[in-house]
Formats: structure tokens, C-alpha cells, sequence
């Protein structure tokens, strides 16, 4: 995935969540988190199937819309 696939798909869930009145912290809060585990779901650099989920359901978006699977690594 690219980096301007990265950074829509990162706006679109901050959008979204944003839009339906969470914050960052209020969303932690809810699930039982911390605000930084929060946002590097967000931003895509951590994977936490619950909090996607949470944040899919929030969007009304399928999580693997907002986040799709990475590519696995192969060792050389």
C-alpha cells in the first residue's frame, strides 16, 4: 500500500470517528484503552482487531474497508 493510501485511509477513520463524536480519548476511555494504543490503530501503525472493529462499527465501514491486511514478509 502506498503512503497517499496510508494517509486517506487514516484521515477516513479519524474522519469518521470524529464525525460521529468520539475523540481520540473518549474512544480509549470506552474500549478500556490507552489514547496513544488509539491512535496508532488510527494511524495504521499498530493492529488491534478490537479497536478496529470498534472503529469500523463507529464508521459503518467493514474493517477490512478501513483496515486492510498487510502483506506478509517473506525472509530471504
Amino acid at each position: 500500500m502506498s503512503n497517499a493510501e496510508d494517509t486517506e485511509l487514516e484521515w477516513r477513520r479519524k474522519g469518521g470517528i470524529a464525525y460521529k463524536g468520539y475523540t481520540q480519548a473518549s474512544l480509549a476511555r470506552e474500549l478500556g484503552v490507552t489514547r496513544s494504543l488509539v491512535n496508532g490503530v488510527l494511524r495504521g501503525k499498530m493492529r488491534s482487531p478490537r479497536i478496529e472493529r470498534a472503529i469500523a462499527e463507529i464508521c459503518g465501514e467493514p474493517v477490512d474497508a478501513l483496515f486492510p491486511p498487510r502483506q506478509q514478509q517473506h525472509a530471504a
